[in-house]
């Protein structure tokens, strides 16, 4: 009998999918054992890499069978085949067995919780219920179509009729490596529901003085609702797992206290109380939080989020990169399972990094789908996401600099300054900026296309992550900040630091620190007030007075 020996190529899966709901019955507890077979595949020569283990899994006559490998405890790390300096894992089965009893009948939900890389197939009772990341016709040996990070994801299963049997069930996760492994890695746990859940939001978003919108998602098809003091507001009369919902009729610049409920087959599920305020009227102080670039750095982004909170802004700007793959589920799951909390009381304007891109196919969404945006121009493709929006005489500008070359956001760009003329004070805010002392660099396209147009409207500040620096500087008559501190590895600075060149780059740069942070912007009657801070609260640079800027007549 071969003895399992870890690798030191694998990735190990460790952590643990989250305790059951209340409600839920747990059938498969994560890091359980399982029954255990491999599908071998000869490991080709280091020196070749992964394009050359692609290779391998072109069409062959007889592609190896599993082997059965007995009892293994999850994570699962991997199977050593044989000589593991000539033989990769291209395919791990396992299988669990699970008892229903007299609640099958009442079960309305199954939540598979799975953590992989990098693709995985379920199968329940041998009907799939889950894909990710592999074509239904590839080959026995075929890789995964691209590389998964660590998260968990929940997948949500309607019980359907036949689904499940009485007595026995049996479930089978069938996962394959990347390219980049030579092995994939695996832990599940599975549990049923009698009802719906809540499992995105509230959000809140579209605040203005009198009215607002609620975003929240459930797991099966639900009416939604929102619950107000001496009201409730109704969502669309037919069953859906998104809604969005508008609440008009608000107090100016007042407290609202809510609670969103959704129903379906008699089974309510009531979501925590929450409360936002309303816009205030034009010309009074405005508050608002810059911060960006958090991928995977979760323990710095929960500082930030609990130092935000401390500020009360009454909106937050992100500058994008929220997780690290926007394709995978797993990361939007572990991202508002952070920010939701404060997401339910402030409204959050995200910018499009160019980790959030995600191919909106199969289970994938696009970025318009998974936050709750304003209306975004007519002309404006799928998938790309520039808009802008107004609080209290305050205009904010997002662009997409993932398509800066795209003719039809600059002339949007250009229309929609013209047409903001009577705000106070105009911002803006994109991904990859035109300026920055990181390694990353300033976007020429950003530079010398958009610069000129954003200066020549007086806009008061540009914001830009990517680099994970804070940089802020003034340059072509426009006011930058870079902060991408947002909880992703930090970068060095290029120059103009202990151990660095001097810098020779002429950007307008004043400040620069690689340092975790986010910015507190105040708007008033005749200037603004920046404070750059870190987790802690400390500051970065003193706080700045910077005047509104006026268009040039």
């Amino acid at each position: 009998m071969r003895s399992l020996v870890v690798l030191p190529a694998v990735l190990l899966c460790v952590g643990s999918g989250g305790p059951a709901l209340a409600g839920e019955i747990v059938y498969l507890p994560t890091g359980d054992v399982v029954e255990l077979a491999v599908r071998p595949a000869p490991l080709p020569p280091v020196q070749l890499g992964g394009f050359a283990i692609r290779l391998l899994d072109g069409p062959a006559p007889a592609p190896p069978p599993f082997v059965e490998r007995g009892a293994a405890a999850l994570p699962l790390m991997g199977e050593a085949l044989g000589d593991p300096a000539k033989e990769r894992v291209a395919a791990a089965r396992v299988v669990r067995r699970f008892t229903v009893g007299d609640e099958r009948d009442r079960l309305r939900l199954l939540r598979l919780r799975v953590r992989y890389q990098d693709a995985m197939v379920a199968r329940l009772n041998d009907v799939e219920i889950a894909r990710r990341n592999l074509d239904p016709g590839a080959g026995a040996t075929a890789l995964a179509s691209r590389q998964r990070g660590a998260e968990w994801e929940i997948i949500p299963v309607p019980v359907v009729e036949g689904l499940l049997r009485p007595g026995e069930n049996r479930l089978e996760i069938e996962v394959r490596p990347s390219s980049a492994r030579l092995m994939p890695t695996i832990d599940v746990g599975l549990s049923g529901g009698f009802g719906p859940r809540i499992v995105r939001g509230p959000l809140i978003a579209r605040v203005a003085a009198d009215r607002a919108t609620v975003v929240f998602e459930t797991d099966l098809p639900t009416v939604g609702e929102v619950r107000l003091a001496g009201r409730i507001v109704h969502g669309r009369a037919e069953l859906s797992t998104r809604h969005e919902i508008e609440i008009d009729d608000l107090p100016e610049g007042g407290e609202v206290r809510y609670q969103v409920a959704a129903a379906a087959d008699g089974i309510e599920e009531l979501g925590a109380e929450s409360s936002f305020h309303t816009a205030p009227a034009d010309g009074e102080p405005v508050r608002f939080v810059v911060y960006g670039d958090v991928r995977t750095g979760h323990e710095t982004h929960a500082e930030i989020l609990r130092a935000v909170e401390g500020e009360a802004p009454d909106f937050i700007v992100s500058t994008g990169d929220h997780v690290v793959r926007g394709t995978d589920e797993a990361d939007w799951q572990r991202f508002f399972s952070l920010a939701g909390p404060l997401l339910a009381r402030v409204p959050y304007y995200p910018v499009l990094g160019n980790h959030d891109l995600g191919v909106a196919s199969g289970s994938e969404r696009r970025f318009e789908d998974v936050f709750a945006l304003p209306a975004r121009p007519a002309d404006c493709p799928p998938g790309a996401s520039w808009y802008s929006f107004d609080f209290a005489g305050v205009h904010v500008v997002v662009l997409d600099s993932n398509a800066l070359g795209d003719a039809r956001q600059l002339a949007w760009l250009e229309a929609d300054l013209t047409a903001s003329s009577g705000a106070r004070a105009v911002f803006a805010a994109l991904h990859h900026g035109p300026f920055s002392r990181g390694p990353h660099g300033g976007l020429p396209i950003a530079a010398e296309r958009y610069v000129p147009v954003l200066a020549r409207h007086g806009v008061a500040l540009l914001f830009s992550g990517h680099d994970h620096i804070y940089q802020r500087g003034e340059m072509s008559g426009l006011p930058y900040v870079v902060t991408g501190g947002g909880g992703a590895p930090l970068y060095p600075l290029k120059c103009g630091v202990p151990g660095r060149p001097a810098c020779t780059i002429v950007d307008g740069a004043v400040a620069s620190a690689s340092v975790y942070h986010y910015v507190v912007v105040e708007v008033f009657r005749d200037d603004l007030r920046l404070c750059p801070r870190r987790p802690d609260g400390t500051a970065v640079e003193e706080c700045v007075h910077l005047p509104l800027r006026r268009r040039a007549e």
